[in-house]
């Protein structure tokens, strides 16, 4: 059962202002079959006035009054208002004119741009939303679109987009405006380049070209590891970063020049990062949730792009073997980056694939997540990461599926994770990894929690095709100083344990607890998993869908939705916490006693 939290202020616009779907006189089966192609949201927004963003924003239809009020915010979610201003709804429109072959869709495009511009035309006087860093990239993006599309007869229309468009140019080439380093940066330094070169008798072209390309080089450099891994701690913003290097091929491909070093570097990276994102893919064809990432699936992005080397072998990957041609590695280790991958095999969806990530490469997207895992095995999630929610900072629920409670990690008591780069950042890395014969093992470090050190190691043992795949999970964390010695002595006294292993499992499987045994035994319909500590532990707990003002035990599977997840933790009363953990499965024809490990 999916659990969306209900506040007051996220109310659906009908009971916030009176309109209503319904009045729109469009069934909810309609909207949803129109929805699912861009030329359909475009009829939505002239026929009906239901605007329905795209991507991975799963927010309703919502009447849009003609002309806008540019000061809706009906979800009181940044990530809406954040897409509203970039004027997000062109494609669709433009779609919905090549469908049909009129142009009603440009005509309410130019209608609503001359309403925005007259709203908002000064970027100084603008409230910030209005020109968002990434959000008035991406409207320059669409504007430059609709600037191609537009009849060159109606000269009036092009004289206002290239006015718009100028205003564009020089925001983005102020350096105040610039946030360097972040896929922000890198959107921002492609736009400015199509500005430069596709209006380039501008008093902006020259010196915005130069300076984006510029910009295009270290933006790169920055979001991509030498590794072929990106730096924002996302498997989602890892495709969300090659679909930015692809764009970047396409405007170095049409400007006069074509830039054939640029273009060597460019592709040179490509080709790393694709080779990496095969071996982020699940058996399932979809990508893990490490990060922010939301589930949802994942589409060919070469389908209409000249393909990589490795091309062949992304297309098995996310056709999840149905296509393309395996990979031969199945263990995949990214120092510099931080991702480890290792899989039994390709090509089944029964197949068992452990992804971890273990790297503070950016405080972008960051999660408390340093050495947590997931497993996808036997067609089904086993341990999950919380997912993304939403982009509202504030929110109790966001606030912890990115902290160290919604990972499967070996934490000390009442210890909240440090976000600071400088200080644990050079610490988090990779210390050793090797795979022979189907036995692999990684070893991991962090200094995620202030005044300890954390090692991780995991084992991955498949030496043996016709019998079950284990994993231990080995973790050592120990206090750096008489102060967190202390801290732990006082957990022990207090609460009778000083570290919690949790591991994070959906919410769909029913979850028993074996305390004489030291195990727990999630169930789905056709396997059983089985989490055994080898060592001794002070205690064991399940937490499932706790409200409060310190929520827990949930995940998020798409954006804006929760749902109930169960937590299970292990305790540990020492000073030091020396566990493993070993992770079996076995069908319930092997399980004589669902009880007894």
């Amino acid at each position: 059962m999916l659990y969306r939290e209900k506040k007051a202020e996220e109310k659906a616009p009908s009971e916030e202002s009176g309109s209503s779907i319904k009045s729109t006189k469009v069934c909810e089966t309609k909207i949803d079959e129109l929805s699912k192609t861009s030329a359909g949201r475009g009829e939505l927004l002239l026929d009906h006035n239901l605007w329905v963003p795209r991507g991975i924003f799963s927010f309703p239809a919502t009447p849009i009054e003609s002309p806008p009020d540019w000061s809706m915010d009906p979800y009181n979610n940044r990530s809406w208002v954040f897409l509203y201003h970039q004027l997000a709804f062109c494609p669709d429109l433009t779609a919905y004119d090549a469908t049909h072959g009129n142009h009603r869709g440009l005509d309410l495009i130019l209608s609503i741009v001359r309403d925005w511009w007259l709203h908002f035309s000064s970027a100084a006087d603008s409230p910030k939303f209005a020109w968002h860093d990434h959000g008035a990239a991406l409207r320059a993006i669409n504007l430059l679109d609709v600037k191609e599309k537009t009849p060159k007869e109606q000269s009036g229309d092009h004289m206002l987009l290239d006015d718009i468009l100028e205003s564009h140019a020089e925001f983005l080439i102020e350096e105040k405006n610039y946030t360097k380093g972040t896929n922000h940066g890198l959107d921002q330094s492609i736009s400015l380049f199509r500005l430069s070169t596709e209006l380039p008798n501008r008093k902006f072209s020259s010196v915005g070209g130069a300076i984006s390309l510029e910009r295009i080089r270290d933006e790169i450099e920055k979001s991509f590891a030498k590794d072929g891994g990106h730096r924002e701690n996302s498997t989602g913003y890892h495709q969300f970063g090659i679909q930015q290097l692809l764009k970047v091929r396409r405007a170095l491909n049409t400007s006069p020049s074509k830039l054939p070093r640029y273009l060597k570097e460019v592709n040179n990276t490509i080709e790393k990062a694709t080779e990496a994102f095969i071996h982020l893919i699940g058996p399932d064809g979809g990508l893990p949730q490490i990060g922010d990432t939301s589930e949802r699936p994942l589409l060919n992005l070469f389908l209409k792009e000249n393909p990589p080397k490795y091309y062949k072998q992304y297309l098995y990957a996310i056709s999840a073997g149905t296509q393309g041609e395996a990979p031969e590695r199945k263990f995949m280790v990214l120092p510099e980056s931080g991702w480890i991958s290792i899989r039994n095999q390709w090509g089944s969806k029964n197949a068992v694939h452990l992804l971890s990530h273990c790297g503070y490469n950016s405080h972008y997207h960051r999660h408390d997540d340093d050495q947590s895992f997931t497993i996808k095995a036997h067609g089904d999630d086993w341990v999950i990461d919380g997912g993304l929610y939403k982009y509202q900072e504030k929110d109790k629920y966001r606030r912890y599926l990115r902290s160290c409670k919604a990972h499967s990690i070996t934490m000390p008591v009442n210890q909240k994770a440090l976000r600071n780069s400088e200080i644990c950042g050079r610490c988090t890395k990779i210390e050793n990894h090797w795979s022979h014969e189907g036995l692999s093992y990684v070893l991991c470090s962090s200094k995620m929690f202030h005044g300890f050190l954390s090692y991780r190691s995991f084992t991955f043992d498949a030496r043996q095709p016709d019998m079950p795949v284990k994993i231990r999970v080995s973790d050592c964390v120990y206090p750096l100083s008489q102060q967190s010695t202390a801290q732990c002595a006082l957990s022990i006294m207090d609460k009778g344990h000083s570290y919690t292993s949790r591991f994070l499992i959906p919410g769909d499987k029913y979850v028993e607890l074996d305390h004489n045994n030291s195990c727990a035994l999630i169930h789905s319909k056709t396997k059983t998993m089985t989490i055994q500590a080898l060592t001794p532990i002070a205690g064991l707990a399940a937490i499932k869908g706790k409200k409060g003002p310190e929520p827990d035990g949930w995940r998020s599977r798409s954006f804006g939705t929760l749902e109930p997840a169960t937590v299970i933790e292990f305790q540990t009363g020492e000073i030091s916490a020396n566990v493993v953990f070993q992770i079996t499965w076995k069908t319930f024809s092997e399980t004589s006693d669902l009880r007894s490990c």
